[in-house]
């Protein structure tokens, strides 16, 4: 064999062998879910598997011997060539850049490219347009979240104000100190002073929710004999529901020395206030409200009952979200507005603990929670 059929031979081999690796590749990229390219030192298209081709619309044979500007935005292309020279001495490169699709739709991409033999780079790249969709959409979150705390400072500060300057009025007039009301107007004032009522702690409860979703609710904790609060306490809302012909009863079962909890007065009253004002929403004539202490080693047992329309086993986890209504079985008016108890379950969630309800629909509920007690020395 001469020197000259040698050399054809050996360029035969090389050749087969280049086949061999190129049919490789194309065995590893072709089932990848990324969109690969495969450039020649020139930049120019070798291979590109389906991914790729679907991703800008193109088939594989108009492409082949394409250069890679070609699917590329202009500064993409800057970046693939400042780094020609890093993936020639074998570094792998990585950035974000654009692809330009055969309609001319612009696709942002993350491209990480990889060196192979004869000079040629692998470039693997991942469509970004869903995780920019995803940043959009969270940054319009954002704003929309911003917006509603902006409103909610609105509602506080413009609302407040004169609702308090209201219930001050009303109150005057029903206690008489306006003069003389006929029965026809007292009761129209009446029930005008209950909804000021309702607006009022509808907007505290709007701003407290605010705080707890930012963060800066306030608690001022205080060493309280819990017993003596809540028979206070009981004293209290007996006194604003008595007209209501519905039994309502205070009961502390078991005695301990150990009376004290903890706690911010005024979200204990908070939270006891709107389970019992809860109950009486949901109780008919004639039925029945108990507010219970259980006094236990080492906590309080905190339970109101009542003999309500209940809950439904469907709804009682979805009643601790936000703005969540519970369907009514009674008239729409019935319907009752469930921010209070997301409120009501943070505070006690502040304090290691959680709000618990059980309930048999059409007879009764129960919505119970523990505190921890201070032990004497």
């Amino acid at each position: 064999m001469d020197w000259h059929q040698k050399n054809i031979q050996d360029l035969s081999q090389e050749l087969e062998n280049t086949k061999q690796e190129l049919q490789k590749y194309k065995r590893i990229v072709e089932y990848m879910a990324e969109s690969i390219w495969i450039g020649d030192k020139d930049e120019k298209t070798v291979y590109a598997n389906p991914n790729f081709c679907e991703l800008l619309g193109y088939s594989l044979d108009e492409i082949i011997g394409w250069e890679s500007y070609k699917f590329r935005d202009e500064e993409s292309s800057k970046v693939v060539f400042s780094n020609n020279l890093l993936r020639k001495e074998g570094a792998a490169s990585k950035y974000e850049g654009v692809l330009r699709a055969k309609d001319g739709t612009l696709i942002p991409v993350f491209c990480s490219g990889t060196p192979i033999p004869w000079g040629w780079t692998v470039w693997i790249m991942t469509d970004l347009r869903q995780l920019k969709n995803l940043e959009k959409s969270r940054e319009e979150l954002r704003q929309i979240n911003q917006a509603k705390d902006e409103f909610i400072s609105i509602v506080w500060h413009e609302l407040r104000t004169p609702l308090t300057i209201t219930d001050g009025y009303l109150s005057m007039i029903l206690d008489g100190d306006m003069g003389e009301v006929n029965d026809i107007a007292f009761d129209a004032i009446k029930k005008v002073y209950s909804s000021n009522k309702w607006l009022i702690q509808m907007v505290n409860d709007m701003l407290d929710l605010s705080k707890i979703e930012m963060g800066i609710l306030t608690y001022n904790d205080e060493f309280l004999d819990i017993v003596a609060e809540s028979r206070n306490l009981y004293q209290d809302l007996f006194f604003v529901h008595k007209n209501k012909e519905i039994i309502f009863e205070f009961e502390v079962i078991g005695e301990s020395w150990d009376t004290q909890v903890c706690i911010d007065r005024h979200r204990f009253r908070q939270v006891i206030t709107n389970l019992v004002n809860n109950a009486f929403k949901f109780t008919e004539k004639w039925g029945k409200i108990d507010f219970k202490i259980i006094q236990k080693p080492d906590t309080f047992l905190f339970e109101v009952i009542d003999t309500g329309i209940g809950i439904c086993q469907e709804e009682i986890d979805k009643i601790f979200y936000k703005f969540h209504q519970v369907e009514s079985y009674f008239s729409r008016s019935n319907e009752w507005l469930w921010l209070w108890l997301s409120i009501i379950s943070w505070i006690v969630h502040h304090y290691n603990s959680q709000i618990h309800i059980e309930s048999e629909l059409w007879k009764w509920s129960k919505f119970f929670f523990e505190l921890k007690k201070i032990k004497s020395e």
